[in-house]
């Protein structure tokens, strides 16, 4: 990684390079592709697993097609086999590879067997890597016998590895077919102790050439929006109202606004150059490296050392201002995240597509690719259709409609209005594309003041004739690469376009629809998807709740996840009709719907290169707004079909489930209700793929334990797979419901999306120039705070730092060091710190870490873990880095000290000065604001730092404490309700105006709305064990107690913004915000204090959720804590 700026340029200036193969990458799973990629290539990665070092990582030329070839690669050894594809010609099989040192002869009859199935088919092969085999020696024989089986030659003759003691050839490139190579080069580039090999392939079918590319647009850099409503306010919009006809009136439409927006918006066409280095490349980054090669080449290993950090300085310079200046360009934050993805994402889902292959035929050029990519995707329907349709029942539809709809009642689509057409305009997302039309939203929302009575017009007059205008069903297609192959056109997701002006018919026709199946209340109540009030979080939380409610009844639950093929694509237009028709839709909205899904029309942009437009036989139309409504009207039935499960639908994802304690029973039930689905699937022309549906039985580990057994169900008398977890709607749910591998994934795709962050800002989020100003423990890696860095592996081989490394009744413990960096002024930064043993005194100006910040549990086993802190004003000199090294090793890294050992693993700091005019600079410039105005409004919301929020509350534990403790809570100015627990009363404190408090209520249920405090069973048996006694609470089991404040008493302007649940399995807090601010939310195990934080409409709301101290006769609950104007109450 920390040579990828150079390889870039690199890349950029070597042009005709088409293949990179790098070894000893040092990647692992931790670093995300994101932070790989370089622009104009493709990427494929082998990281080596179980341990640091090695990985293979190769570039590819996006001129190139190839497909991985993991079939080839055994997996022992690290190989990357690509299969690159030219037009016209047999294909090459490449192979990059790295042999360690200490590899054992084993390796090679590994890698022997990998050349052994590349070599089926006479393939040309290709193999370049370092192998550590010295051919300027005799190499081993085994090494030479391996190869000469093969054929191979090998081409390098120059040395690769020159150093002050030895010259070796250890990098090799070998090849069966050595006449098509025409070059070999070992150029002295200084990137490296290895110098690059290089070969020279030749092929006459590949452009080498890096096409610059033509793109066509509207030009707006001299758009004049009023000289623009001037002209279009003389154009007589009126002369549509003599057209009876909605196609010919649209075609007038545009006759009258396009001559306009022409005039000042022309179309034009550019030429696109193709951008040769990193756009924050420089001049001065390019002398540098010169000279830096140059005293390489001359062999002054100083001045080597000099220019080689100069040009890493410079460089890092560079991006640093070329992304902050792009970033302060944007004025939000969805703006600052596409710069930053345009900056470092992984361009493989963009890159453009160069070579499909479908149905025993290749399109290499632009055109043909476009046709054969539109071919694949109208005839899709037809290669997935039912062999054997059944009939459609329709017996079941009528009765559930006659139940919901009297018999006189019908639904047609009504005119609309100027003024309804006028709102729907100005509604218009203008960051949206235009379509086929060329007219984008950005020009209707402007022009609409002019153009809505026309419009309104037109949607009435396609009402009047029930035709919906052909102009508007023509889609234009982009398609953009998924995953897999990309020569296979499955592996592309098509995104549609459909000119802009349909929206208007189309959300006027939808709010229509809508209206009438709400009245009437004729959606299913198991669908979730499209509709208002729905969500996947709620669809979700009905289904959880659920299985919950049957784990607590000891009862295991079967879940059939079924996944439909092609859903969307293959509704059937005939048999949506006959269902609309059985939902009350009269003939007029029957026709006017027929003729909005008849003779529609799609073509494929591939690049500047246009497919031949063709017609779409069935499916709603994607990208539309009409389409999803109608989808969720045709599978609304399929509920009515399930007689033994139960079945939650969002769009064209549905979950079958059933409760029982016995695996047989839940089998039987789950089956029939499939083969239900299957039948249904018949009737309506759909199709289930019994590859990716699933299935998976969820109860507690004891009671899985116990059944031994899976779910026994077939689709197609095919066995569907018996899964342990499954990405439902987003979550990974498992079958404890533990949301483990859930809490994986969010985690690993936080880090990745942090390091995009960090290195789009030139690391100036944890900016390590700056001192640690605070030290703490945690218990779980994903309980690190905001603004800390979370010290979770090793300095040298990245293993697992954790300070405890225990098991409590089959529990783990683990203990994790965290540290905060951030502007030293006005602040005490850490100068020292120390290992002690448990019962060793503490040094006088030292402070202990004695308990976990998150649950104030113990931090350490048999040690204390002791730090000193000092005014910034006081000194220049801070600790700026702690590392833990791997047990049994001793000694530090260059420039760090060695402190002491904490559970084997040696802990060092390094010190590092920072300036005390920065630190007055930054003062002055409202970097270091105080945290919060005296009644709790923030300073300014651009100036907060979040991370310092504990440090700033009124009960915070002072640095300087020589036990960092529970702490006592003395006086808040935040405004605190306090309530005090003793033996055999309740005491309630007085309420200050601007808190509606009343007494604490107490409920086992978990409902949506309230703010629920929960207990751990040993806290409660203190509670009994004091003879703590209340009416309200006697009568419920202690160990599933809840203290629950109604909704109704909390502040109504806080209520209206956040709603949160407490989560009884995970015994953590769901919360939902429904305004922007910020919230931070947190999940635990156990504690005794938690804060939440929410910043809303420039007011900072305090909850003190929970803090439990138990004393000799007492303890203190803190019931709630919120409000500006709040008169500062203490604990009693």
């Amino acid at each position: 990684m920390n040579k990828k700026d150079e390889i870039e340029l690199l890349l950029s200036e070597k042009r005709s390079v088409d293949i990179l193969g790098l070894c000893k990458s040092f990647l692992n799973n931790e670093i995300p592709d994101e932070l790989v990629s370089i622009d104009g290539f493709n990427f494929e990665r082998k990281d080596r697993k179980g341990k640091s070092g090695g990985g293979i990582l190769v570039y590819i030329s996006q001129l190139l097609n190839y497909k991985r070839r993991e079939d080839l690669e055994s997996g022992d050894i690290e190989t990357i086999w690509l299969e690159i594809i030219f037009p016209n010609s047999k294909s090459v099989l490449y192979c990059s590879g790295y042999r360690p040192p200490s590899a054992k002869t084993s390796w090679v009859d590994f890698f022997a067997g990998e050349i052994d199935k590349a070599s089926c088919g006479d393939n040309e092969i290709i193999i370049s890597g370092d192998f550590n085999i010295d051919l300027m020696k005799e190499p081993p024989r085994y090494w030479s016998n391996a190869l000469q089986d093969f054929n191979l030659t090998q081409v390098i003759s120059s040395p690769t590895r020159v150093t002050d003691n030895s010259t070796t050839m250890i990098d090799h490139i070998y090849t069966n077919r050595p006449n098509n190579i025409t070059e070999v080069n070992v150029p002295n580039i200084s990137m490296s102790d290895h110098y690059p090999i290089c070969i020279t392939r030749s092929t006459k079918s590949l452009d080498k050439k890096k096409s610059h590319i033509t793109i066509t647009y509207r030009d707006y850099k001299r758009f004049n929006a009023t000289e623009y409503l001037t002209d279009l306010a003389c154009v007589n919009f009126d002369t549509l109202q003599v057209i009876d006809n909605p196609n010919i009136a649209l075609e007038q439409f545009y006759k009258l606004l396009l001559p306009i927006l022409d005039k000042h918006a022309k179309i034009k066409t550019k030429r696109v150059k193709y951008q040769n280095s990193p756009r924050w490349m420089n001049s001065t980054i390019n002398e540098a490296r010169h000279k830096r090669d140059l005293y390489h080449k001359k062999k002054d290993p100083e001045n080597y050392r000099k220019w080689r950090n100069k040009v890493t300085e410079l460089i890092r310079e560079a991006k640093q201002m070329y992304y902050r200046e792009s970033i302060e360009e944007n004025k939000n934050m969805s703006d600052i995240w596409r710069h930053l993805k345009e900056f470092n994402a992984s361009n493989n889902n963009k890159s453009p597509i160069t070579h499909l292959t479908y149905q025993n035929s290749s399109a290499d050029s632009p055109k043909e690719i476009a046709n054969m990519y539109n071919d694949y995707i109208t005839n899709i329907a037809n290669s997935l259709k039912n062999d054997n349709p059944i009939p459609l029942e329709t017996s079941k539809i009528s009765d559930y409609v006659n139940s919901k709809i009297p018999i006189n009642a019908s639904f047609n689509f009504q005119y609309i209005t100027d003024d309804e057409v006028l709102k729907l305009l100005l509604k218009l997302n203008v960051n949206k594309s235009a379509g086929t039309d060329n007219i984008g939203p950005r020009i209707l929302k402007l022009s609409a003041p002019v153009i809505h009575k026309a419009i309104a017009y037109l949607v009435n007059i396609s009402i009047l004739h029930n035709t919906f205008p052909d102009k508007l069903k023509e889609a234009k297609i982009t398609p953009i690469f998924k995953k897999g192959d990309k020569s296979t056109p499955g592996n592309y997701r098509p995104i549609s376009i459909l000119p802009t002006i349909s929206k208007i018919f189309e959300k006027h026709m939808a709010s229509q629809i809508r209206e009438f199946i709400n009245h009437f209340d004729l959606l299913q109540k198991e669908q979730s998807g499209f509709r208002q009030h729905h969500s996947c979080m709620t669809a979700l939380t009905k289904m959880t709740d659920k299985w919950l409610s049957e784990i607590d009844k000891g009862n295991l639950t079967g879940t059939v996840f079924l996944d439909f093929s092609k859903a969307f694509d293959l509704v059937n237009h005939e048999i949506l009709l006959k269902k609309l028709k059985l939902y009350r839709f009269n003939i007029n909205s029957l026709n006017l719907l027929n003729s909005y899904l008849q003779n529609r029309h799609q073509e494929v942009h591939i690049g500047n290169a246009f497919s031949e437009k063709l017609s779409i036989k069935t499916g709603v139309p994607q990208g539309s707004v009409l389409g999803p409504l109608l989808f969720i009207l045709y599978v609304n039935d399929l509920p009515l079909h399930i007689d033994h499960s139960d079945i939650d639908i969002f769009a064209d994802d549905a979950t079958l489930q059933d409760s029982s304690n016995r695996t047989d029973s839940l089998s039987h039930n789950l089956q029939s209700d499939v083969n239900n689905v299957i039948s249904w699937c018949k009737q309506n022309d759909m199709l289930l793929n019994e590859k990716k549906t699933k299935c998976m039985l969820i109860g507690t580990s004891q009671k899985l334990s116990k059944c031994n057994s899976n779910l026994e169900i077939k689709v197609n008398n095919y066995c569907i797979e018996n899964s342990k977890c499954e990405k439902l709607l987003g979550v990974h749910i498992d079958q404890n419901l533990s949301y483990e591998n859930h809490i994986d994934y969010v985690c690993k795709n936080v880090s990745s999306k942090t390091a995009l962050l960090e290195v789009g800002l030139c690391v100036e989020m944890a900016n390590t120039d700056w001192p640690i100003t605070q030290v703490i423990v945690v218990t779980e890696s994903n309980r690190c705070p905001a603004g800390f860095t979370l010290i979770d592996r090793t300095y040298d081989k990245k293993e697992e730092a954790d300070l405890w490394q225990d098991g409590l009744f089959r529990r783990k413990v683990c203990r994790y060091l965290c540290v905060e960096r951030s502007a030293p002024a006005g602040k005490d930064v850490l100068v020292d710190l120390t290992v002690l043993n448990e019962r060793d005194a503490i040094p006088a100006g030292f402070t202990c870490v004695d308990f976990t910040s998150d649950t104030r549990e113990k931090a350490l086993k048999k040690k204390m873990f002791c730090v000193r802190y000092m005014s910034s004003s006081l000194t220049q000199d801070a600790i700026s880095e702690l590392v833990l090294l791997s047990k049994g090793l001793r000694r530090p890294p260059n420039g760090y000290t060695l402190v002491g050992e904490l559970n084997g693993m040696a802990l060092c700091y390094k010190m590092s000065k920072f300036r005390a005019e920065e630190t007055q600079n930054q003062q002055l410039q409202g970097h270091s604001s105080p945290m919060f105005h005296t009644q709790g409004y923030p300073t300014s919301p651009g100036h907060m730092n979040m991370s310092n929020m504990a440090s700033s509350l009124p009960y915070a534990p002072s640095p300087m404490n020589r036990k960092i403790g529970p702490p006592e809570r003395t006086e808040s100015s935040l405004g605190m309700g306090v309530v005090t627990l003793k033996p055999g009363a309740q005491k309630e404190p007085a309420s200050p105006a601007c808190m509606q408090h009343s007494s604490l209520q107490f409920s086992r249920n978990v409902t949506s709305g309230y703010f629920h405090f929960g207990r751990y069973r040993d806290v409660i048996d203190k509670m009994k064990s004091r003879n703590f006694h209340d009416n309200k609470i006697s009568s419920y089991d202690f160990s599933d107690m809840y203290i629950t404040l109604p909704h109704n008493k909390i502040n109504d302007q806080l209520s209206k913004h956040i709603k949160c649940s407490f989560d009884r399995e995970r015994k953590a807090y769901i919360c939902t915000s429904e305004s922007k601010g910020f919230l931070s939310l947190a999940d635990y195990k156990s504690y005794k204090s938690l804060t939440f934080s929410y910043l809303c409409n420039a007011l900072f709301f305090l909850f003190d959720i929970i803090y439990v101290r138990l004393g000799e006769d007492y303890k203190q609950v803190v019931a709630i804590a919120m409000g500006t104007n709040c008169t500062p109450l203490a604990a009693d």
